[in-house]
């Protein structure tokens, strides 16, 4: 009821006791077991059972190692530094509580005690000091991220997957395992930690892993050409894990498809001659993965190469050079054989590439060449020619020689032989001192394919030797034609023997009826020697042959000599004695003649004349008819007057003066005779 007057409610009496305070502290934790990492809040209850008020009251709640301090409702009462949480006075029957969050770590003393002080005297100390424990439940937060290298990756080329795990924690994980089996799109090829991850399994066995802690794998896989590219990891562990969210992870690619083609070629004669036909295969291969598509091996001819026929049925064209394949499977290889003709010149090395739509894993082996080391072949000819076929001994001739080179190379080394037979002497050349006459070599050198060249020789033509003149022409080539490299041409040389007579007598002036010598000196002044030699030496009327030295070469009947042979610089003498008639003529000429050409006619005739003394022979008789005649007889005295010659005598005259005996009295003479 109600107290009218509360001021005599109360009265004491006083006494001087010894505080005696009881107090007593409870803990309690809202969460006995807590995950690690979560929080949980530590309740600290003081009460004071008395009887006394308490002072000095602290609590000191030193969190253990298994819990971090977050933060408290004590207004700052509680100092987290020391863990002590100042009271002060607490009255009798006075309670007072503080909370104390705090986070569950990993690891630690998770036994949490507070003890309770005041400067009184507890008499009970044992409620003085609590505990609370939590059991936490381990958390190990894994996190599993997974990474590729490439995510557009060639087919057959190869991809690293990276596996990055982190345990965030806050617990240390145990028993950590990812699951990662390869898709079918991938084919394993190996990792960077050998050993750790089976590729049948796809376990990569890890074991423990502290918080915060990071672990890593590379994973090495080939791209196939077809199947799933979505590679999926999950990581698991004994804990548990607060976000499972982060506990799974893929990589994705979408493949390039790749067809490695592969080009090889072939030549079937690495040293062929020029000329002949090579055949050089194509081997193209798809090494896959992929099928490839629009494939085209182009292979242009080089220079040194001229397209026969292939066996392409018409996927080859030559303008171009391009092998059309078109689609090609993978693992499939296909053959073209080119036939093709060794030029003499041009570039010997014979490429070829293969290429398609799909990207190729290893262009190393998409070009190929094939080479050949052509044996030059220079079919070398020779043409020798001469300006004249029948000279004339002792005249010029020019031989022509023409030097061609008909072969599919260039020919090198090129040296003529030309030695000058016995027939012929050597007087210049236009080649400017590339033939040398006394070996008889023109040097050429080299001579390009289709290439001519010439050289005239002037020699000239002796009177006697060999008349075929042949010549030879080599190189270093190979020649394709050994039979025009030799040629010969003959002259028939006119044989000119310039036969010169000369003819003298021993007597220019002879008397008529004197035996006179003709000599007649008959030489060749060549060149060639004279055959068939005679001379035609028909003595006048002035002259009547007598004899002759010639031991019967000489018939006075037809006045010819026969000389027959007389050598280039031969002499023939012959001597003929004649008696000098006392008429006629006195010019003797001598012809010779013989069967070759001469050179100098006019020396071919001679004639000597004498001059001879008259000489007449007169004889004069004188008969009379009547020896004994009577005086006054008549007689006749005749006169017989001859000329027993040689000459005709002239101015012929008998003087008769009759002697004083006898007196002319006529004559027969007709008026000749003057009495």
């Amino acid at each position: 009821e109600d107290d009218p007057d509360p001021s005599n409610d109360e009265d004491d009496a006083l006494t001087t006791p010894n505080p005696i305070s009881d107090l007593v502290i409870v803990k309690s934790v809202d969460e006995a077991t807590p995950n690690v990492g979560d929080q949980v809040i530590f309740t600290l209850e003081v009460s004071n059972n008395g009887p006394s008020a308490a002072t000095g009251v602290s609590v000191s709640d030193q969190l253990p190692t298994g819990y971090t301090y977050v933060s408290d409702n004590g207004s700052g009462a509680y100092a987290t530094a020391t863990g002590i949480w100042t009271i002060g006075n607490l009255a009798d029957g006075a309670d007072t509580s503080l909370e104390i969050t705090c986070t569950v770590n990993a690891t630690g003393d998770y036994t949490n005690t507070a003890t309770l002080t005041g400067t009184e005297d507890d008499p009970d100390p044992s409620n003085d000091e609590d505990d609370a424990l939590t059991t936490p439940n381990q958390i190990a937060d894994l996190a599993l991220e997974k990474l590729v290298n490439d995510e557009t990756p060639p087919v057959g080329m190869n991809v690293s997957f990276t596996l990055n795990l982190t345990n965030n924690g806050p617990s240390d994980a145990t028993g950590v395992v990812v699951s990662d089996i390869l898709p079918t799109g991938y084919t394993f090829v190996g990792t960077n930690t050998p050993g750790v991850y089976d590729p049948i399994t796809g376990i990569w066995n890890i074991g423990d892993l502290s918080n915060g802690n990071t672990v890593s794998l590379n994973i090495y896989c080939t791209v196939n050409p077809e199947g799933n590219y979505i590679n999926t990891a999950s990581v698991s562990g004994n804990e548990e894990d607060s976000n499972p969210d982060n506990n799974e992870d893929d990589a994705m690619t979408t493949p390039i498809p790749t067809a490695d083609l592969a080009i090889e070629k072939l030549v079937n004669n690495t040293t062929p001659n020029v000329g002949e036909e090579v055949i050089f295969t194509l081997n193209a291969y798809n090494n896959g993965p992929s099928d490839a598509s629009g494939v085209q091996v182009t292979d242009n001819l080089p220079t040194g190469y001229a397209y026969v026929s292939d066996d392409g049925e018409g996927s080859y064209f030559v303008s171009s050079g391009h092998w059309l394949i078109g689609d090609f499977a993978n693992g499939e290889s296909r053959t073209l054989n080119i036939t093709c003709l060794v030029n003499g010149i041009g570039d010997y090395i014979n490429s070829t590439r293969i290429i398609g739509i799909e990207e190729d894993s290893d262009l190393s082996n998409n070009v190929d060449d094939a080479v050949t080391t052509p044996i030059p072949i220079a079919d070398l000819a020779i043409e020798k020619l001469v300006n004249n076929i029948t000279p004339n001994v002792g005249g010029n001739v020019v031989f022509t020689l023409n030097v061609i080179n008909n072969g599919l190379s260039a020919a090198t080394g090129v040296v003529v032989t030309d030695i000058l037979p016995s027939g012929y002497i050597y007087v210049s050349d236009n080649g400017n001192g590339a033939f040398v006459s006394s070996t008889g070599i023109w040097t050429i050198g080299n001579l390009e394919n289709g290439g001519l060249t010439s050289l005239e020789i002037t020699c000239t033509v002796s009177s006697f030797g060999n008349y075929t003149n042949s010549v030879s022409v080599t190189g270093n080539e190979e020649d394709s034609d050994l039979e025009n490299n030799e040629d010969d041409v003959s002259t028939n040389p006119n044989a000119i023997a310039d036969l010169a007579i000369e003819k003298l007598v021993n007597n220019a002036t002879p008397n008529v009826g004197d035996e006179i010598i003709f000599t007649l000196n008959v030489t060749n002044d060549g060149p060639s020697t004279a055959t068939g030699v005679e001379v035609i030496e028909n003595l006048p009327t002035g002259y009547s042959y007598i004899s002759d030295n010639g031991g019967g070469a000489y018939v006075s009947s037809t006045g010819i000599w026969t000389i027959g042979e007389l050598s280039n610089g031969g002499t023939a003498i012959l001597n003929i004695t004649c008696l000098v008639n006392a008429t006629g003529n006195y010019t003797n000429t001598a012809t010779v003649s013989g069967n070759e050409d001469d050179s100098d006619l006019e020396s071919n005739e001679d004639d000597v004349s004498t001059n001879p003394t008259a000489i007449a022979d007169l004889a004069i008789e004188k008969l009379v008819n009547n020896s004994t005649p009577n005086v006054g007889d008549e007689i006749i005295f005749t006169l017989n007057v001859t000329n027993d010659g040689p000459s005709t005598a002239t101015g012929v005259e008998v003087i008769e003066n009759l002697p004083t005996g006898y007196t002319y009295i006529s004559d027969n003479g007709g008026g000749a005779y003057v009495s």
